[in-house]
């Protein structure tokens, strides 16, 4: 990179002054409106004419909010969800890739094209009619289909399929990995792992993200006390505490032994290979267990009755379903295209050699074009994460800023935006943004700095 000296700069003063109205206009409405989030967080801040210095006390206040903790444990279930509905946008791209015309290939690009220049709101609004309860589009195609029956055996399978499985994960998970998120917590370490103990050790990122698992899985959190507290008599407490004593003795002892199995595998290729595939197993099974034993635990009693159609929306026991079929079949636009451009790299020369080598269709998306591909994976699910994390405008379209009967669908952006708005406490509602801006950018560097592509 060339450096600009400041007698260089009169003569280039008219390049940087074509800049200025571009960085102006980013300062004035996307940096100043942050610093000032930042700001009044540690406020009592009504948005108008209330300003009480309260320090930290709004972190504190929403570290302990029960619903804004409930909040969080859902969107971490949509995430889980999302991970699973990534896999038809790849399988999609994969299916045209293949296509033998290149008519045929450039006509669908075009197809998923067009898609893009309707508005997003657009199709909130029409997914909000998709799921009315009367006229809506799903109930009568459940109904013109025969799925109602379906779907009235998944609503005594689903909990009953939970009620099998939260047993064993009670008996084999919980006490082990301390939960079922400490379980997937697990398949973060081993992959985190791949970069050795030394990299471990000095990245103050892992130690924050253990620490808060410890406080949250085995801690004084999970025994039902505060989970946070800025006072010196509440940390002596609860470092005291017999629930993080002994959270702290069985995580030495789980997180030590993966450690030191982990720092022997990645010594060699095959270990290596073995410890990818771990990780990768244990998220998935995280993802399923959580879909399988988490959300539809319970039976809804909402079919097999024409007269009353399922209302998705309108009970507390079908919503989370409802946001998460959202968008099916799940092929994101803009992911197939990023996938069919990492498709589109893989030189010809690869097929003909697998070709020769007798390699099935199987064979060469498993071996040839899911590796090669991997940049888009891992830049899709960073998009991913951070547009489950910080999107709400889902939920507040089709359920409005409540959340749903019940708040059963209160997301972290949504409860920001209700505290702000509705209740008038805009102080605390920025605390909020900046703890989930926090957690965003921890995630971000995490995934940056342990999920790599290797070529």
């Amino acid at each position: 990179m060339k450096t600009v000296t400041f007698r260089q700069l009169r003569h280039l003063w008219p390049v940087y002054l074509l800049v200025l109205p571009a960085l102006g206009l980013i300062a004035a409405f996307s940096y100043f409106p942050a610093a000032s989030a930042t700001f009044h967080s540690f406020y009592r801040w009504n948005g108008d004419d209330i300003t009480e210095f309260v320090g930290w006390g709004n972190f504190t206040r929403a570290l302990q909010d029960p619903v804004l903790g409930e909040a969080f444990t859902l969107v971490m279930m949509f995430i889980a969800a999302n991970l699973i509905k990534m896999v038809p946008s790849i399988v999609t791209a994969v299916v045209i890739h293949r296509l033998a015309s290149d008519r045929s290939r450039y006509l669908y690009r075009v197809a998923f094209v067009i898609p893009m220049i309707i508005p997003g709101m657009v199709w909130l609004l029409m997914w909000k009619f998709f799921y009315q309860a009367q006229r809506g589009v799903l109930n009568r195609l459940i109904e013109a289909t025969g799925l109602m029956r379906g779907l009235g055996y998944l609503d005594t399978a689903m909990p009953a399929m939970s009620r099998t499985i939260t047993p064993y994960v009670q008996r084999f998970i919980d006490p082990v990995f301390g939960s079922l998120w400490g379980f997937g917590l697990a398949g973060g370490v081993i992959l985190a792992l791949l970069g050795g103990v030394k990299g471990i050790a000095k990245g103050w990122l892992w130690w924050i993200g253990l620490a808060t698992g410890i406080w949250f899985l085995w801690g004084p959190a999970s025994e039902g006390a505060p989970a946070w507290g800025l006072t010196g008599a509440f940390w002596i407490e609860a470092v005291g505490h017999p629930g993080f004593a002994a959270g702290l003795v069985r995580m030495t002892a789980v997180f030590g032994g993966l450690i030191l199995l982990g720092e022997c595998l990645r010594r060699s290729e095959a270990g290596r290979s073995v410890m990818k595939w771990a990780a990768g197993l244990i998220l998935l099974a995280f993802a399923v267990l959580v879909i399988c034993s988490a959300i539809w635990t319970e039976p809804t009693k909402a079919f097999g009755n024409p007269a009353a159609p399922p209302g998705w929306l309108g009970r507390e026991k079908l919503i989370r379903t409802a946001i998460i079929f959202w968008g099916f079949p799940w092929v994101g636009v803009v992911s197939v295209l990023l996938y069919l451009s990492g498709l589109g790299n893989i030189d010809q020369s690869v097929y003909e050699a697998a070709d020769i080598d007798g390699c099935g269709w199987f064979r060469k998306f498993w071996n040839i074009e899911l590796p090669l591909i991997m940049t888009q994976v891992r830049l899709n699910l960073v998009l991913m994460i951070i547009g489950t994390l910080k999107g709400w405008g889902l939920v507040f379209i089709l359920l409005g800023d409540t959340g749903g009967p019940g708040g059963v669908g209160m997301l972290p952006g949504l409860y920001m935006f209700r505290q702000a708005f509705n209740v008038a406490q805009v102080g605390y509602a920025c605390s909020i943004g900046l703890l989930l801006f926090l957690l965003i950018v921890y995630l971000t560097v995490i995934n940056n700095k342990y999920v790599r592509v290797e070529k």
